[in-house]
C-alpha cells in the first residue's frame, strides 16, 4: 500500500483502499466513484463549522451541521468552481435526496458517525417556514 503498511496488518476499521494500481497505471475493478469528507468544528476555529460531503465525478453535496449554515449542492460540470449553489432548485431535489441519504448511509455503515452529529430533517434556518 501507499503508507507502506503490508494490506494483511490493515485493521477491517480502516476505511478505503489502496490506490497503488492506479498510480502504477493498472486497472482497479473496485475504484469507487465518489469521495466521502468529514470535517469537525475544532475550538480554535470556531467560525468554521462541522462539515460533511459526498462528492461524484459531477456533483457535490455538503452538509453543514448547524441552523444558521446553507448546505451546498453544485454540478460540477457545469459549474466546477461552485459558484452557483443548486441546493433550493426544486429539478436537483431527488439527486440531493439520494446524495444526501447515500453520504448519510455510509457514515453510519463505516462509524464515521462517532461524532454525535444529527442527521439532517430539514431543520436549518432556510428551510424552516413561518408561522
Amino acid at each position: 500500500s501507499l503508507a507502506g503498511k503490508d494490506p494483511k496488518s490493515i485493521s477491517p476499521e480502516m476505511d478505503g483502499i489502496s490506490f497503488a494500481p492506479l498510480i502504477r497505471g493498472k486497472d482497479q475493478i473496485n475504484h469507487r466513484n465518489h469521495i466521502l469528507y468529514e470535517y469537525h468544528w475544532e475550538w480554535n476555529f470556531p467560525a468554521t463549522p462541522t462539515c460533511l460531503a459526498i462528492r461524484t465525478n459531477r456533483y457535490k453535496y455538503i452538509y453543514y451541521h448547524g441552523i444558521w449554515d446553507r448546505n451546498g449542492f453544485y454540478d460540477l460540470e457545469n459549474d466546477p468552481h461552485e459558484r452557483h449553489n443548486l441546493i433550493q432548485i426544486p429539478q436537483y431535489k431527488k439527486k440531493i435526496e439520494t446524495l444526501r441519504n447515500q453520504l448519510f448511509n455510509e457514515l453510519q455503515l463505516s462509524n464515521g458517525l462517532n461524532m454525535p452529529i444529527r442527521p439532517p430533517k430539514g431543520d436549518q434556518f432556510y428551510d424552516r417556514k413561518i408561522k
